[in-house]
């Protein structure tokens, strides 16, 4: 009988070969017997050898290919668990980082808030400033001019001269001042009435260092007092007391 898949390690030259058989073998109780017949190659010992080696052989190459078998689905499940893995870090990255930005975004909205709010108080509280700031240089500027007129020796005659700049020169003037101003208003030349005609008048209800200026249709009104209150009602000053 031949083995074909050892022929090589059975015949390894081309002549007959001649073996003592194994009579001391159980060909029916040995582990590789067969099912109630007994293996011929076993009686013979260098075929016994050869399947022991070719069993050697399958069983090593089963385990070279389980092994790689073993390897190759191992490294497949750590490429699994590691892709896995990976995709949960990032769906937890993106997580925190999407609760970072909504963090900033209520961040940035509250920061709006607060600034839109300081930006209405900070205008609120501007406005009442300018406010103040105007009527404290109103409030300055009448005192510095009161104090101006009470060192000049005839506030009537500025403001006449200021009245008189302002008529033509060949319209007819009516000067109405203080009964106490009228002996300063002798020399009309020095006023820059020279060439004009003016007549003084004196009238009580106009405040002393001040008059009032008729030429034709114009009226000039020089009054300290009523120059403050158009002032006032420009900057928005009201109920302010006239200055005596």
């Amino acid at each position: 009988m031949t083995n074909s898949s050892n022929n090589s390690r059975i015949r390894r030259d081309a002549g007959p070969v001649v073996r003592p058989a194994r009579l001391d073998y159980d060909l029916i109780s040995a582990s590789s017997a067969g099912v109630r017949r007994a293996d011929p190659r076993l009686v013979d010992p260098h075929l016994a050898r050869a399947f022991e080696e070719a069993v050697c052989e399958a069983r090593e190459e089963a385990r070279r290919e389980g092994y790689a078998d073993g390897y190759a689905a191992g490294e497949r499940a750590a490429r699994a668990d590691m892709e896995q893995e990976l995709q949960r870090r990032v769906a937890a990255a993106s997580e925190a980082l999407a609760e970072k930005e909504r963090e900033l975004a209520r961040a940035a909205e509250l920061l709006g808030e607060a600034t839109r709010r300081l930006a209405e108080r900070v205008s609120s509280e501007l406005a009442g400033l300018e406010d103040v700031i105007v009527r404290a240089a109103y409030l300055l500027a009448e005192t510095l001019l009161g104090r101006e007129l009470q060192l000049a020796d005839a506030p009537v005659c500025e403001a006449v001269r200021r009245a008189l700049a302002v008529i033509p020169a060949d319209v007819p003037a009516i000067v109405r001042c203080h009964p106490d101003d009228v002996s300063r208003l002798r020399d009309l030349d020095a006023l820059g009435a020279a060439d004009r005609r003016v007549v003084v008048v004196p009238d009580s209800q106009v405040e002393p260092g001040s008059c009032t200026v008729d030429a034709g249709a114009t009226h000039v009104d020089a009054a300290l007092g009523a120059a403050l209150v158009r002032v006032r009602r420009v900057l928005g000053i009201e109920g302010g007391e006239e200055p005596s």
